[in-house]
């Protein structure tokens, strides 16, 4: 290591900007440099709803930070370059080789599927990149109907705007339920039937393999599709509702980390295999952010977790690694896979567990649904499905919907999940109170009244 120690990070995304952020915070005497294969940094894909609901505004008016603020950190970014190879003390792009004591991989992820082939059409897109999304808003005026693939939270933030614009959209996902990797069928019914009610279709259960220029109309695009059985529906006639004027793919992000694979150690997942302090196979390199799978809390077990709070909280942890010795290192805890939006009408949350994931616990699960009215002078509820160790009564999962907000029960809830807590711990939380506003009776005690009653009602049985 020279006097001055060099740290190459690859890649300008959330987690890659973060560390470059956290690194220049703990030391003015390092040297730091980001390698971009594109030509911008700082986009936000999930500000792609917000933009379209509000025309005159560009992906530029969203971008969270941009080379000259990062320049001004004496953080150097060279963007336009991409990463070919890599080993313990340098790496080479396109352009050329530097040096390195410490390199940080955050790659981040894609949106690509294995099942799917499509046509070369730029009216077939993503909204990962800021360019595609300034090209949805350019086509949207001509556009009438729109299908997006995939319903997960991108996909339907998507399907929500369009659909406020007048579009005519219909959502397609191989899983049979909306929003399936965060929340149970029934406790997510209220969003579905709002979006159907807003002029949005779902074909649940099916598989999108190809996309196609239409026989019928060479300006729009036709899906071929096949049931989750595998009978296959073929190609639509041209008096099908299979053909669109635009097509976006929002379905799962995933990592794309083949070209690593000869250098650094992959997981079957084909995430980058990261060790608890985040350091792969190959001495001085470290992966982050989308680029790797990280302990899911609730079952203390690899998950591939894409979301940004789980890109800035690896990226602090590499950095702080990056600068201290081996003995020295902090482990990275994992996630509880906090999320919450803003969809058709409702706040919707969700941490920890699933009920559909509950069969991969090792002990049983106990679990219940519960509404409470937050504000004196409202009607609306926020409803909370919760799972809990039947044991020890550690919180295990929670899923949250309401038209009121509740940052701060989801706040209370994740912490509890991500360090463990039981539900009668809970009860002990303060929440903010004022007398016209809220009742003195919160969600956390009707948790733990809920969880009395569950365990009265076993021990009944049982005797």
């Amino acid at each position: 290591m020279g006097d001055v120690m060099k740290v190459v990070i690859i890649g300008g995304s959330y987690a890659g900007i973060t560390a470059a952020l956290t690194l220049r915070q703990k030391s003015k005497a390092i040297d730091i440099m980001i390698l971009e294969k594109s030509s911008q940094i700082g986009f936000i894909p999930s500000t792609v709803s917000w933009i379209l609901r509000h025309p005159g505004h560009s992906h530029e008016d969203f971008n969270w930070i941009t080379v000259e603020d990062l320049v001004e950190q004496d953080i150097s970014v060279r963007v336009n370059e991409e990463v070919i190879s890599f080993d313990d003390h340098n790496v080479t792009t396109d352009a050329r080789s530097y040096s390195f004591d410490r390199l940080i991989i955050a790659t981040g992820s894609g949106q690509q599927s294995r099942l799917m082939t499509t046509t070369n059409d730029d009216r077939v897109m993503t909204v990962k990149g800021c360019h595609q999304v300034d090209k949805i808003i350019e086509l949207l005026p001509q556009v009438t109907k729109v299908a997006v693939i995939g319903a997960g939270l991108v996909g339907l933030e998507l399907a929500d705007a369009l659909a406020d614009l007048g579009k005519i959209v219909h959502v397609y996902d191989h899983f049979s339920a909306i929003l399936s990797r965060h929340f149970d069928p029934d406790v997510i019914l209220p969003v579905e039937e709002a979006l159907k009610k807003a002029n949005v279709s779902f074909n649940l259960g099916k598989y999108v393999t190809e996309i196609i220029k239409s026989s019928a109309n060479p300006d729009q695009l036709r899906l071929v599709l096949e049931h989750e059985d595998g009978d296959a529906l073929g190609r639509q006639s041209s008096k099908g509702t299979q053909d669109f004027d635009l097509v976006v793919i929002a379905v799962n992000t995933r990592p794309d980390n083949a070209k690593w694979e000869s250098l650094v150690n992959l997981n079957e997942d084909q995430t980058i295999w990261v060790d608890e302090h985040l350091r792969t196979s190959l001495p001085n390199v470290f992966a982050i952010g989308d680029a790797i799978s990280v302990n899911f809390i609730p079952l203390d077990y690899p998950y591939y977790i894409s979301l940004v709070n789980n890109a800035v909280r690896t990226a602090k942890v590499a950095a702080l690694n990056c600068l201290s010795p081996s003995t020295e290192m902090v482990k990275d805890v994992g996630s509880a896979r906090d999320v919450k939006t803003i969809m058709a009408g409702y706040e919707i949350a969700s941490v920890g567990l699933t009920g559909a994931e509950t069969i991969f616990y090792a002990s049983d699960i106990e679990t219940a649904t519960i509404s409470v009215t937050k504000r004196v002078k409202s009607s609306e509820q926020l409803t909370c499905r919760y799972f809990y160790d039947s044991v020890t009564h550690v919180l295990l999962g929670a899923q949250l919907i309401s038209h009121d907000k509740f940052d701060y029960e989801l706040a209370i809830l994740t912490e509890a999940i991500a360090t463990q807590r039981t539900i009668e711990s809970l009860a002990s939380k303060t929440m903010p109170y004022t007398s016209d506003y809220n009742y003195p009776i919160s969600l956390f005690d009707l948790l733990v009244q809920t969880n009395k009653v569950a365990i009265k009602g076993q021990d009944d049985h049982e005797n």
